[in-house]
């Protein structure tokens, strides 16, 4: 068994208190806990173990192969080319075979997530309940996509991890429900020998929702606070070059139907393949081209603000200018602002404000990609790989407890800033004097 602490973390998450270290530690020192991990970091490093014997075995294999190739064919430049290009393939596929050999007798790993999550929301607090699947976030998807808060999706793939938590701040209530989500898209690819359909993942989130019981004010027009992108030119950069590769594409895919008939989309593709200045001058043309379309209707129902650092984090879309900066008060600005960074600032936030709700959406397919630009395989949540040791690498579960914390924190803030603005103008702030220090006492009237 290993003895886990948690207290150099206080350093990395200054929103972790002594309190906080304190739970962790007797959550993670746990004799079943411990149980659990020792099984699932002992399979992996047998794992670990015989993907680096496979990975060393077929290096060695490649290497003698492409030496012995170069040997024989030293005499023609272009019979080596061919046979290193030969000799790594043959690599490639022997080493899918011993991966696909040593999968078939292996047995499946216990998922750290599914084993831990449950007993870890558990001790939390016991106000909260918790399902493994969808049973506390009731909310319609197709309806969240409608209002811009997912992306377009065909299929709903997973829904877990549904979490149900009931504060009470002065005899009123806040709950909170939350899941994990993922969705992916339906596409399509024309090739000669007919269409082929295939799906890409498009949401995979954690969405919270919270629902204020009885507030003094609702707001009457949606609200939403969405990625940065206009004034984050690196962003909206990335966003019109994936549209360019989107459009060239498509257009790829329409003239390889019959690359030999008249029509103008082939002729045009046949003139720009030939000629390497009009080549690069069309898609430049097309960059700007796209890129003033997209601002212009990105821009249409933005609504600008004064808060720079807020700009940074959010762009804000409604249909009501006045409402929008009744919400988003210079104090509730800096609030947010405070919150999206407190735990790690490279996450991706955005919120949607209607009637007496606030959705929050924790984006993980742009905050892992944003974090590592060469990262091909996107772990789920609470996952990690194979190659980390798993005793060494709980930040996940770390950040998991901050999250719920840092939700609940903001949920009052929301209460007391917004929600019941009405009952905060009906009281007065008395101020007494205890030693050298003043304490404001709030008294109702």
């Amino acid at each position: 068994m290993q003895n886990l602490d948690f207290t150099k973390m206080m350093k990395k998450y200054p929103l972790l208190t002594a309190k906080d270290v304190s739970f962790l530690n007797k959550f993670f020192n746990r004799e079943d806990i411990q149980l659990i991990l020792a099984e699932i970091d002992s399979y992996r490093k047998k794992n670990r173990k015989w993907k680096r014997i496979i990975q060393i075995f077929t290096l060695i294999i490649f290497i003698v192969s492409s030496i012995s190739i170069y040997l024989y064919s030293s005499k023609n430049s272009e019979m080596i080319m061919i046979s290193a290009v030969f000799a790594f393939f043959i690599s490639l596929i022997f080493m899918g075979l011993w991966f696909w050999i040593l999968s078939m007798f292996s047995k499946e790993t216990k998922s750290i997530k599914s084993n831990v999550v449950p007993e870890f929301v558990k001790s939390m607090n016991s106000n909260i309940k918790y399902s493994k699947w969808w049973a506390y976030f009731k909310d319609s998807f197709s309806d969240l996509k409608k209002k811009w808060f997912l992306e377009k999706y065909t299929r709903v793939d997973l829904v877990e991890d549904s979490i149900k938590y009931i504060l009470w701040e002065n005899n009123k209530s806040i709950e909170i429900t939350w899941c994990e989500f993922k969705a992916s898209e339906k596409r399509t690819r024309r090739t000669k020998n007919g269409t082929q359909t295939y799906y890409v993942v498009t949401n995979h989130c954690y969405l919270m929702k919270v629902n204020f019981k009885n507030p003094r004010y609702v707001i009457k027009k949606s609200i939403k606070l969405l990625e940065d992108i206009s004034d984050n030119y690196k962003k909206r950069t990335l966003k019109v070059l994936w549209i360019q590769a989107a459009i060239i594409f498509w257009f790829l895919n329409a003239i390889s139907w019959d690359e030999n008939s008249d029509w103008y989309l082939v002729e045009f593709w046949e003139l720009v393949k030939n000629n390497l200045e009009i080549s690069i001058t069309f898609l430049i043309w097309m960059f700007f081209v796209i890129w003033f379309i997209f601002s212009y209707f990105r821009e249409k129902k933005r609504i600008k603000l004064e808060n720079i650092d807020f700009e940074k984090e959010f762009d804000v879309f409604g249909d009501d200018g006045i409402e929008s900066r009744k919400l988003l008060t210079p104090s509730f600005m800096y609030r947010l602002v405070d919150f999206v960074n407190k735990i790690n600032h490279k996450r991706v936030y955005e919120m949607f404000f209607h009637d007496n709700y606030f959705y929050l959406k924790y984006n993980f397919l742009k905050t892992n990609h944003y974090s590592n630009w060469f990262s091909f395989r996107q772990n789920n949540y609470m996952e990690f790989s194979d190659n980390k040791d798993v005793f060494k690498n709980l930040n996940p579960y770390v950040e998991f407890y901050l999250e719920l914390k840092n939700i609940t924190n903001l949920s009052k803030d929301l209460k007391l800033f917004y929600y019941d603005k009405g009952t905060m103008s009906k009281r007065i702030i008395k101020w007494w004097k205890i030693e050298q220090w003043k304490f404001p006492k709030i008294l109702p009237m």
